[in-house]
């Protein structure tokens, strides 16, 4: 009769866990984005961010700065852009999360540090990937733009034949 009782208090007490699990998830639901100044740098990358997560690559190009726009085509960074989600790109959710820094002004040039963490494994076997990009911004007579050739968030060279 003992051993029926630890039995039931094992499973009642895993019963509670996994109910106080679900209620504190339920409870803290997805974070909220962060907020910027619609005129600051870090919303510039959120805006960049925001493009390439719906697929609207010639949106992110606008991102980009004079000078990188210059150098590379629309047409050819929609193709450096179409052969990375080739490899498919890293999913959004619970398993990755990308935060933006403080930007560090100089007048008119910036840079703003971009983490991402993301989640590997399941269960107890999990591990977190972290890493900070650091984005060279500039400002423009359009507002902040992203002065290098980013795929994503990938520092990357195109150059297509012509």
């Amino acid at each position: 009769m003992s051993s029926n009782r630890s039995l039931l208090a094992i499973v009642a007490g895993i019963l509670a866990l996994v109910t106080v699990t679900v209620v504190v998830v339920l409870v803290a639901g997805d974070p909220k984005p962060q907020e910027f100044p619609p005129d600051s740098a870090e919303a510039a990358v959120q805006g960049y961010l925001g493009a390439w997560n719906e697929r609207d690559i010639p949106t992110a190009y606008a991102f980009l700065s004079e000078r990188v726009r210059a150098s590379t085509s629309l047409e050819d960074y929609q193709r450096a852009a179409d052969e990375f989600l080739t490899w498919g790109m890293p999913p959004n959710g619970p398993d990755r999360r990308i935060s933006i820094g403080d930007a560090s002004s100089e007048g008119d040039r910036t840079v703003v540090p971009v983490t991402v963490e993301e989640l590997y494994g399941d269960g107890l076997n999990q591990n977190v990937s972290r890493s900070t990009r650091y984005l060279p911004m500039v400002r423009d007579a359009d507002g902040w733009r992203i002065d290098e050739t980013l795929v994503w968030l990938d520092p990357t060279y195109i150059d297509y034949p012509k």
